[in-house]
């Protein structure tokens, strides 16, 4: 009987700690902050040097990131009119591309976009990612979108950007959207009340 009571109290305690874990009040992490890597190992036109410029933006109202802004992205003479980063608050960054040569943007082979150090309003990691496209073919999840370690990769050598835009001033431009997935990481507190509540399992193990 005693061992009976033990297992039924050990259940209990153990059901308690899972409610008090579901029942912690967490706000819906919001994006705040983005590292953004423009790499070409080419250059261009291809070949040329190749470059990288980096920027760490906080995420605001507007584009963080466009042709002739004072990051180090904007102020490279790289983009063109409409190629911009636009990273909001509800996760998502938009991507805007403009072609260069033909149909394709004319960087240079590897030529990429890199989204890393993601800052969020509350601890929280990104798991995931689905992509919508405007105008702009031959991009994929896992092959021109890579996630990485707290990272996405989007390649933008081989795309293709097919039709002229009147909002575009009459060029072929188009967007990758990168709806980013993400989870909470428990706050310590919630340790804490897991620890406690596996302490009292324990003690009342070795009292009966």
């Amino acid at each position: 009987m005693a061992g009976t009571a033990t297992v039924k109290a050990g259940a209990l305690v153990l059901a308690a700690v899972i409610l008090l874990l579901h029942a912690l009040p967490y706000a819906n992490a919001a994006l705040t902050q983005v590292t953004v890597t423009l790499n070409d190992p080419n250059g261009l036109p291809p070949p040329g040097p190749p470059f990288s410029f980096s920027d760490t933006v906080s995420v605001g109202p507007g584009k963080e990131i466009f042709a002739g802004n004072p990051t180090n992205i904007g102020s490279s003479n790289i983009l063109l009119n409409n190629e911009y980063a636009d990273a909001q608050p509800n996760n998502r960054i938009v991507l805007g591309l403009e072609a260069g040569a033909g149909t394709n943007t004319g960087y240079g082979t590897g030529a990429s976009y890199l989204f890393s150090n993601f800052g969020f309003s509350s601890l929280s990691v990104v798991t995931g990612v689905t992509i919508s496209l405007d105008n702009i073919n031959g991009v994929a999840l896992g092959s021109q979108v890579v996630l990485g370690n707290d990272s996405i990769r989007v390649f933008v050598d081989t795309l293709t950007i097919p039709a002229f835009e009147a909002a575009c001033h009459g060029v072929q431009c188009g967007t990758i959207t990168l709806d980013l997935l993400v989870s909470q990481v428990p706050e310590p507190v919630s340790y804490a009340v897991l620890a406690i509540g596996l302490g009292a399992l324990l003690i009342r193990r070795r009292l009966v």
